[in-house]
């Protein structure tokens, strides 16, 4: 028990440091995504701690440590580097206010295929929903913009692409 505690500790460590690296990075002059490597340093010395430690940890202390990280690692690179990203929020961003028409979101970019390519992923995952040729956000959608927005404020992640 004592070595989840501990990877849970060191999994809030390396994500305060995380984030504190991706705010300073415009000051530092350091590559934003640069910070997650963060994670993978964290990784290495569990495992150092798990196999060579004074205290023997269980390795499921590991996995305590490594599935929120790739999740962070995730969904970071997803709103940092993810030329998807900035499209697929002005569309529901858009549809969240109230139901659009197809014509009204095509006139949100100029290549109509990307817009038919978004529109048809997101009624795929559930996350905007047709109803007589107007498009309305699902509450599934209403989560993930939430989540999305709160998830760039929290990084102060600003208008990439």
């Amino acid at each position: 028990m004592l070595g989840i505690y501990f990877s849970l500790l060191f999994f809030s460590l390396c994500f305060v440091t995380h984030v504190f690296l991706h705010r300073m990075s415009r000051f530092l002059g350091m590559i934003q995504s640069r910070s997650i490597f963060v994670y993978v340093i964290g990784f290495i010395f569990l495992v150092l701690a798990v196999t060579f430690g004074r205290f023997q940890f269980p390795f499921s202390s590991l996995l305590v440590f490594t599935l929120p990280a790739i999740l962070i690692v995730y969904l970071y690179l997803f709103t940092v580097l993810s030329p998807a990203y900035i499209p697929t929020r002005m569309i529901l961003s858009h549809v969240s206010v109230g139901a659009k028409s197809q014509k009204q979101l095509e006139s949100l970019f100029s290549e109509k295929e990307l817009i038919d390519t978004r529109v048809l992923d997101l009624c795929r995952a559930g996350l905007v929903s047709q109803e007589k040729k107007q498009y309305r956000v699902t509450k599934k959608g209403q989560t993930v913009i939430q989540s999305m927005e709160w998830y760039r404020r929290f990084f102060n992640v600003k208008e990439i692409g």
